[in-house]
């Protein structure tokens, strides 16, 4: 499919010629998460920006263990995330163990 190009009459001096596009695309951000409780298929959290139920998202644990998960339900800022694969034993033990500091 052929684009029109878009005349640009913005202040900024830009020289490349825009195009009108109608395309989805997908965007990574940072999102702040406060782990609130967790079990072996997820967790419940706050995050810093809400998220669509659906939304799948990867969460840093502790032990550099990453995972991915998919935000099941929201109320208010707590939102309820499961894990695309549940924690085993040892991954669980490690987030559990984890934030030792805060907890004491």
């Amino acid at each position: 499919m052929a684009t029109q190009p878009i005349e640009d009459h913005r202040p900024d001096g830009r020289k490349s010629t825009r195009h009108s596009l109608n395309i989805k695309g997908s965007a990574r951000i940072a999102v702040g998460i406060d782990i609130i409780d967790a079990s072996a298929s997820g967790v419940k959290a706050r995050l810093s920006v809400p998220l669509p139920i659906g939304t799948l998202i990867n969460i840093g644990l502790p032990g550099n263990n990453k995972r991915h998960a998919r935000v099941v339900w929201s109320e208010g800022d707590i939102t309820g995330c499961e894990f695309v694969q549940p924690l085993d034993s040892y991954d669980l033990m490690m987030m559990l163990d984890g934030p030792k500091a805060q907890n004491d």
